[in-house]
C-alpha cells in the first residue's frame, strides 16, 4: 500500500495517496493487535519466534521475486510536459 504514495498525481491521483495511507494505517492497527494476541494466548517467548519468522517470511518473498534482478527504473512512457497553470490576476 505504502508505494501507492509515489503514484498519486493532481486530480484522481490524490485518491492513491489516501489508499496508500489508509492501507498503511490499517496494516499498523492490524500488527498490534495480532501480537498482542499472540502474547496473550502463547506467551511473549512464543510470540517473539513468531514474530521472528513471518519477518523473514517477508524477506524471502522480496529476494525470490523479479524484483531481486532489476538493476534500473523501468523506461518513462513518452508522455508531453506539464504546463504551468496560467494565473489570473484580478488589478
Amino acid at each position: 500500500m505504502l508505494i501507492l504514495g509515489p503514484l498519486s498525481g493532481p486530480g484522481w491521483g490524490l485518491a492513491l495517496f489516501v489508499a496508500g495511507g489508509f492501507g498503511l494505517g490499517a496494516g499498523v492497527v492490524t500488527s498490534n493487535v495480532l501480537s498482542s494476541t499472540f502474547r496473550q494466548t502463547l506467551g511473549v517467548r512464543d510470540t517473539l519466534w513468531i514474530m521472528a519468522g513471518l519477518q523473514l517470511a517477508s524477506i524471502a518473498v522480496l529476494v525470490f521475486s523479479p524484483l531481486r534482478t532489476l538493476r534500473d527504473f523501468p523506461a518513462a512512457a513518452a508522455r508531453p510536459p506539464l504546463r504551468p497553470r496560467q494565473v489570473h490576476t484580478i488589478e
